[in-house]
């Protein structure tokens, strides 16, 4: 015990009183070193040299204790949900190693919201990979104002316009053609979206 090696007698409140705002920001600064010493060992400066950063982001979410739903809302309501949730956004450089950002937030807070709120983080040049999660095409179309670039499924809602005839294509018969013409892979550009389209 502490109070055997060191001498000190320590209560619970006191250590309780310990965990403030600026402990968080001690613990993640650790996390991060920590993460980015284990990344650092896997990717290399040489990956992929046409972008400057390679930008991969995902979250994840666990539930906790419902004292804590106040800090942290869950979804709630429904049977098996939590009133408490801790989602984690994470994101790191594959190039370098580097965490870019470690975000605890509730998990109410979906990762299409994060995807808009930090929208502004992307620079010239950077590869942003994440999951269908984060779709949004406005989001998408931000990142192709900046000059970054962006690996994404496309949103099983989003209209697809061929540039051309400007007809909306059908997926379904694109496949058809395909598996007839015995086609394994087709590349187009197309307009993205109904109202607002997008390249």
């Amino acid at each position: 015990m502490v109070s055997d090696k060191f001498r000190l007698k320590i209560s619970k409140q006191a250590i309780d009183e310990r965990f403030n705002n600026h402990s968080v920001v001690f613990v993640k600064e650790i996390l991060k070193k920590a993460l980015e010493k284990q990344l650092s060992k896997v990717f290399a400066p040489l990956f992929l040299p046409e972008f400057n950063r390679i930008r991969i982001k995902d979250a994840t979410r666990f539930n906790v204790s419902d004292r804590l739903s106040n800090n942290y809302p869950g979804s709630g309501g429904s049977k098996g949900a939590s009133n408490a949730t801790v989602c984690i956004q994470f994101e790191y450089d594959a190039k370098s190693g580097k965490i870019l950002s470690l975000d605890i937030t509730g998990g109410r807070r979906n990762d299409q919201t994060d995807a808009k709120e930090t929208v502004t983080r992307v620079d010239l040049g950077d590869l942003i990979i994440r999951d269908l999660g984060y779709y949004s095409l406005p989001t998408l179309t931000s990142f192709d104002k900046s000059g970054a670039f962006f690996i994404s499924r496309f949103g099983s809602k989003t209209n697809a316009y061929e540039i051309q005839t400007e007809e909306e294509i059908s997926f379904k018969k694109l496949y058809s053609t395909m598996i007839k013409g015995h086609i394994s892979r087709m590349e187009k550009t197309i307009y993205a979206g109904k109202a607002e389209r997008a390249p």
